[in-house]
């Protein structure tokens, strides 16, 4: 499971902070994301940002892009 934190364009993963750059939505649960210069694989069903379950590549994107 992997569990960010997202907040005016930062991304938190294992207490290291990424500035967000762009999503790639791969498949209906896969998301490439851009941050801070490296290339990371989300999946729906296995990402939580801020507490809550992104089911859905969707899902993942629509959080980061608000």
């Amino acid at each position: 499971m992997h569990e960010l934190t997202y907040s005016n364009g930062i991304i938190s993963l294992h207490g290291i902070n990424y500035a967000y750059e762009q999503a790639e939505k791969i498949d209906d649960l896969c998301v490439h994301v851009f941050m801070g210069g490296q290339v990371i694989a989300f999946m729906g069903g296995d990402t939580t940002i801020n507490g809550i379950a992104m089911a859905t590549a969707d899902d993942i994107i629509n959080t980061l892009i608000i």
